[in-house]
């Protein structure tokens, strides 16, 4: 995450950081480029009981149990707060992991859920293998940004490396 390798970015050990970075996070000192929108969903293998439901019910979704990932801690915090204004219990965590490979690979074998960005998924959803809910969240919005150093220098591969990611994504649109 970025909290656990900021430190190393600001001292010179890590050069950049691709990833999530939430607004106000990053120091004077460092630059962040936003790469692009993702939004987290909440998915399941395609032929889960609740992929064929309409309109997902909060109440729907703790009636199984989940794959939470470390990572996602400020979606996941999102989610149990909704869980708590609404007076419902939490959904039981049957599976705590760091691991996307993991998750996507539990997911297919199992009736759990989990909470995922759209881009980690879409290649699976495309194939049919992950099916997102159709359960409207509130805004799980999230930027990808590239994060490096305003000031000193980058070795020329760093650079051209550098460049080469930002020509991989067009700006965002301004809204």
């Amino acid at each position: 995450s970025f909290d656990e390798l900021r430190p190393g970015l600001l001292s010179g050990e890590i050069d950049v950081f691709i990833g999530t970075v939430h607004e106000g996070e990053t120091e004077p000192t460092l630059k962040r480029q936003v790469l692009f929108a993702d939004e987290d969903r909440v998915v399941a293998r395609a032929d889960h009981p609740l992929v064929r439901k309409r309109r997902v019910k909060l109440a729907d979704l703790n009636k199984y149990p989940w794959i939470v990932s470390v990572g996602m801690m400020p979606f996941r915090q999102a989610l149990l707060d909704q869980f708590q204004t609404e007076d419902l219990d939490p959904p039981p965590v049957a599976v705590e992991s760091s691991s996307l490979e993991v998750t996507r690979s539990l997911l297919l074998k199992t009736d759990y859920l989990a909470l995922l960005p759209q881009t980690a998924v879409s290649l699976h959803e495309k194939a049919g293998l992950i099916a997102a809910l159709d359960f409207s969240a509130p805004n799980w919005a999230r930027s990808v940004s590239l994060c490096t150093r305003r000031r000193g220098a980058f070795a020329q591969d760093t650079r051209l490396r550098l460049e080469e990611i930002k020509k991989s994504f067009p700006p965002p649109a301004r809204t």
